[in-house]
């Protein structure tokens, strides 16, 4: 969402490549760990970023187009996530699925040290999640669990099974549309 396109990061690399010019440089990173596994950028605040890494910290970057951009370890899991989500809607709600059948909802992102609430999710999450809060509304969620998606009016308090007739495969990601319109399914 950066002007010029701004940049790409691998997930085996701990550094990121501009898409304009394909030149490499530092992301920033300061961590042990060997590689990111989810990350969540968002379009109204082009220079915010989360990134949760295989150590179980969850990272945050508030100047994305510095070069190389700050990250700063922000909370810490107790298990690994599945899915991340920086909603535009509010840049101050942060949503996290782990992998014991949660979802922590953070709505204080921006926080020195944010908080986070937890809820049960309808179902397992060990492996195969994706979350998405609509762009106009904060508290409507969807996520797709394994071969399952769900819908959540409340920020993910409870839940509603939509999934219908959608195959029985296991759905990888769930998109929305970003620019804040209300049309929804």
């Amino acid at each position: 969402y950066l002007p010029n396109g701004g940049f790409y990061y691998e997930k085996t690399q701990l550094n990121r490549k501009s898409v304009s010019t394909g030149a490499t440089s530092s992301a920033g990173f300061t961590t042990s760990a060997n590689f990111w596994e989810y990350l969540a950028f968002n379009r109204s605040n082009t220079n915010l970023g989360f990134m949760w890494f295989t150590d179980n910290n969850l990272y945050r970057s508030t100047n994305l187009s510095a070069a190389p951009p700050t990250w700063t370890s922000v909370f810490t899991f107790t298990a690994p996530v599945t899915a991340l989500h920086s909603c535009i809607a509010d840049v101050n709600r942060l949503y996290v699925i782990t992998n014991d059948a949660k979802i922590q909802v953070c709505s204080n992102a921006l926080s020195a040290t944010p908080t986070f609430s937890t809820f049960n999710l309808p179902s397992a999450s060990n492996s195969l999640a994706s979350i998405v809060a609509m762009a106009n509304d904060a508290n409507k969620v969807y996520i797709s669990i394994n071969n399952k998606v769900y819908y959540s009016i409340d920020g993910g308090a409870n839940w509603t099974n939509i999934t219908y007739n959608l195959p029985n495969v296991n759905h990888r990601k769930i998109l929305a549309e970003e620019m804040g319109g209300t049309e929804e399914l």
